[in-house]
């Protein structure tokens, strides 16, 4: 009986073991293509709630054990994959697939902290990764540029001029904060982008000619398109060329409600986003 009652204790703090890392995120994920977010704090959050509507798997990085605790029942497991570590411990990120993620969305306390981090990380992992950074200082945005962040952000210059059109043009300040949503009814209204592949029936169209089809049988407004001139990735708002043609790899952008995004989605054979 004594040997049963030892067996049974090491069997039921395997189990605990397994369960509790698990929890804790030690068992990895196997998330692709997904957005890696280093830092929890309420703007992560925010951010973290826009992507879900969206469909994008998310796996955040965080070290506060009780945020942990809190967060960890709160959002659907497909869908967000947390990881207690240390965020400069490197080699433990990888139990959150960093290295096959789209993008790793840098969200430290301190401008400082989120520069070193993607210095060091950079130097880390041999697969190269794109970053993302939003930034207290607007003034560091070269700073980040330059160490190789790929999108960078001012909170407080995109905090600034939303805040002045709510005070001039109130009315579209709140379209365009309705926009910059991600549409979770089929009534709410979003900006997305699709990718063209190969399929897509728009693929070598003119330009003129899809926006008023698409309008007429999707009910989408095309807005834009994202190309590549001279090696350069830009975005061509309302283009004004009537012989500007759709190629494969190019991106469009609409005006679209939640119902019509579902259109969208099957015509072009792709999701939403770039990821």
């Amino acid at each position: 009986m004594g040997v049963l009652g030892v067996l049974i204790g090491r069997v039921s703090n395997l189990i605990n073991e397994i369960r509790e890392n698990r929890r804790l995120g030690y068992n990895g994920t196997r998330f692709t293509k997904h957005v890696v977010m280093v830092g929890w704090d309420r703007f992560s959050q925010t951010v973290l709630e826009q992507l879900i509507p969206a469909g994008v798997q998310t796996a955040v990085i965080l070290d506060q054990r009780d945020q942990l605790e809190l967060l960890t029942n709160r959002y659907d497991k497909q869908q967000v994959f947390f990881l207690l570590a240390d965020h400069y411990n490197f080699e433990l990120a990888r139990k959150a697939n960093i290295e096959a993620a789209s993008v790793v969305f840098v969200n430290l306390d301190d401008d400082t902290d989120k520069l070193v981090y993607l210095i060091n990380s950079k130097q880390f992992y041999h697969r190269p990764l794109t970053y993302g950074v939003a930034v207290n200082d607007v003034e560091l945005v070269p700073a980040f540029e330059a160490a190789g962040a790929d999108i960078v952000l001012s909170r407080d210059e995109i905090d600034a001029k939303l805040t002045a059109s709510f005070i001039f043009e109130p009315e579209v300040a709140k379209y365009t904060e309705q926009l910059i949503s991600t549409a979770v009814n089929e009534d709410d209204f979003d900006v997305q982008q699709y990718r063209v592949i190969a399929q897509n029936r728009f693929k070598d169209r003119l330009y003129l000619d899809a926006f008023f089809e698409i309008k007429k049988q999707l009910d989408a407004i095309l807005i834009g398109l994202a190309t590549t001139i001279d090696g350069q990735r830009v975005v061509l708002g309302n283009p004004e060329d009537p012989e500007l043609k759709i190629s494969e790899g190019d991106d469009l952008i609409f005006i679209t409600s939640g119902r019509s995004a579902k259109q969208l989605q099957r015509a072009f054979g792709v999701s939403e986003g770039s990821l």
